[in-house]
């Protein structure tokens, strides 16, 4: 009788301890794989930022009558805006260590879904218009964009 009471307390015990573990790592397997994938976005996003704007100045460079047409991969969570001569890329994040090192990151509640937003603009050193919405917060987007230099000016239109 002894031996089966003593079998019994150990699967008890162990079950216990691995029910303790296992709720202890399944949280934490989750925010790293959250923050994983808020660097990989934000990498993917800034590749994207920065080949529209070698390719905005690309096509400034050029004569009158100078176009391109470009798709640009937005990934989720992202938007890039134009206000005045800036662009801005925005990046909404979940993780919490992802920030580390990246600047223009801050808290944010716009998005309940979202902890942290991180921004990035640049001033071109030509004025552009912008037609259409660069912004991929509920999926990520493929954006056919066309940029044109007619009589000085630029202008971005969203083909798709």
């Amino acid at each position: 009788m002894k031996r089966g009471q003593t079998s019994i307390e150990f699967i008890l015990l162990f079950s216990v301890i691995l029910l303790l573990f296992v709720t202890a790592i399944i949280p934490a397997s989750q925010e790293a794989l959250a923050g994983l994938e808020d660097g990989k976005t934000i990498a993917q996003a800034t590749l994207t930022y920065e080949k529209l704007i070698d390719r905005i100045q690309y096509v400034s460079a050029l004569g009158n009558g100078s176009q391109q047409t470009d798709i640009f991969f937005l990934p989720k969570k992202t938007k890039i805006e134009k206000t005045g001569n800036q662009l801005t890329l925005t990046f909404y994040g979940k993780g919490r260590n992802v920030t580390a090192g990246i600047s223009g990151c801050t808290p944010d509640t716009t998005y309940p879904e979202y902890r942290f937003r991180c921004t990035r603009t640049t001033t071109l050193p030509v004025s552009f218009q912008l037609t259409g919405s660069m912004d991929a917060l509920a999926q990520e987007q493929a954006i056919e964009l066309q940029i044109r230099k007619n009589n000085g000016q630029l202008t971005l239109n969203r083909q798709r």
